[in-house]
């Protein structure tokens, strides 16, 4: 299997991230902050190097929308939501625009549950699933994007 390391070899180093669970969790006190900055490292190198793509997607679309927040749009705002039956968008921006990431190679219907929820509440414009899938679609009014073009 071939693979192409998009990130310059970052990705593949142990130096990523100043912490791993098993130096956080001795100590009672930094666990909470470390969760709540992002310390903490979603995903854990594995044997493949697709795997390790796959688990780091939804990360780096977080930092390139805090990015671009950051840099475009200074006054925006980005949440996540949860309703209280258990369904869940990973980004809401701006109240406006809903984004949910799958590390899926072709979306099913399951995948949109979340977005069809918070679309029930009227509250937001847009609706967006962004996954690996190879070409952009229209599924019930909800933009599916490769990962690539998000």
């Amino acid at each position: 299997m071939t693979s192409t390391n998009l990130l310059g070899g970052r990705a593949g180093t142990k130096f990523l991230h100043p912490f791993v669970y098993t130096e956080v969790a001795r100590d009672r006190d930094l666990f909470p902050r470390v969760f709540r900055t992002g310390l903490l490292p979603s995903f854990y190198l594995s044997e493949s190097s697709e795997e390790d793509l796959r688990s780091y997607v939804g990360t780096y679309l977080a930092l390139e929308l805090k990015a671009w927040i950051y840099y475009r749009h200074p006054t925006s705002s980005i949440a996540y939501w949860r309703s209280t039956s258990g369904f869940e968008v990973d980004f809401l921006l701006d109240d406006r625009i809903a984004i949910e990431v799958k590390t899926t190679k072709i979306a099913h219907e399951k995948h949109l549950a979340g977005l069809r929820a918070l679309r029930e509440e009227g509250t937001l414009e847009k609706f967006i699933l962004v996954c690996m899938e190879e070409r952009p679609r229209l599924v019930d009014g909800i933009l599916i994007l490769p990962w690539k073009e998000s």
